[in-house]
């Protein structure tokens, strides 16, 4: 693997083995990810994705999440949501009780880095957010003893320009500190084709993400690499080079929407090129240097239930051996 690949790579995958299609049971989906933890290839890992309430599941493996004393097995939960501030508040709340038993049934083998929290399907205003925003933040502060990043997912919908650009603009104000980033949520797909988001869409996050500084992580319908039309769903899929590239090469030349577009709408794998220098797309490059950059403080990881699907990809296209 090329240099920048690796770059590219690194913690990018969040293992979502729970969730659709994969949906595995808790025991083969929590033993796969701390196997995957003692790989060549566990560089390219990052948390475990799960349902606050699910947490106690995982009271079985205390032995296992043990056997690696000094790194703790990191987990990135979700706090539910709720049609109004007051519903979605109750299930951060609930999500909040539900990580402390679990802190203090594993004694310090594991570490939930971060939160992810879908936000009321309702059109907020610039303080109306901000202080949404502040309260959560400062429930999570007093209540999980480490660090933990936060990233809030919008409802879709005809208004998510407008959406998009509030919470941008709100998450701004709450970008880094000890108690960790907050963050936007990118949903790519799902099971069924109205999931998944248009590349304007995608483009219009980017760009807003870029514009303010906000970092993101995306989740579902990032499982190959590139660009294509899966028949089961009856749609286009996004894929991660283009959605990760395109954070990283837009913030290198300050990319218009509609020049995130072009990169997003990429179905040709040979215009990806990784080299030990860098990485580019279609003449944009950027340098070792500046993908790291980018990679570590904008464009964080991306769910997917596969782990193994994303490396042999890259086995087909010849950017890994197997």
């Amino acid at each position: 693997m090329q240099a920048s690949l690796s770059v590219f790579m690194k913690g990018l995958i969040d293992y979502a083995g729970l969730f659709p299609p994969s949906a595995l049971e808790m025991k083969p989906a929590i033993e796969n990810f701390l196997s995957y933890r003692t790989t060549p290839d566990a560089d390219k890992l990052s948390a475990f994705v799960i349902p606050s309430g699910r947490l106690s599941e995982l009271n079985g493996f205390s032995d296992s999440f043990a056997d690696d004393p000094g790194r703790p097995v990191p987990f990135s939960a979700l706090a539910g949501g709720g049609n109004t501030v007051h519903e979605c508040i109750t299930n951060i709340e609930g999500a909040l009780q539900q990580i402390h038993y679990f802190y203090e049934a594993q004694r310090g083998s594991v570490s939930v880095t971060s939160m992810e929290i879908k936000l009321p399907d309702a059109d907020f205003t610039d303080v109306e957010l901000a202080g949404l925003l502040t309260d959560i933040r400062s429930r999570v502060n007093a209540q999980i003893p480490n660090s933990v990043d936060l990233f809030y997912e919008p409802v879709r919908n005809e208004n998510w320009q407008d959406r998009v650009s509030v919470l941008t603009t709100a998450l701004s104000g709450h970008l880094s500190s000890d108690d960790g980033k907050s963050g936007f949520k990118l949903r790519c797909g799902g099971v069924e084709a109205h999931m998944f988001p248009t590349v304007h869409q995608v483009a219009v996050a980017l760009f807003s993400c870029r514009k303010t500084g906000v970092p993101f992580k995306a989740t579902a319908g990032l499982h190959h690499p590139v660009r294509h039309h899966n028949a089961q769903i009856g749609c286009m899929m996004h894929g991660f080079f283009n959605v990760f590239g395109a954070a990283v090469l837009g913030s290198v030349y300050g990319w218009t929407v509609t020049e995130y577009e072009s990169m997003l709408n990429e179905e040709e794998p040979s215009t990806f090129v990784f080299s030990e220098d860098g990485f580019s797309w279609n003449g944009f490059e950027a340098s070792m240097d500046q993908l790291g950059s980018v990679r570590s403080s904008l464009a964080t990881s991306y769910g997917s239930c596969s782990f193994n699907e994303p490396l042999e990809d890259l086995e087909e296209l010849g950017l890994r051996k197997a």
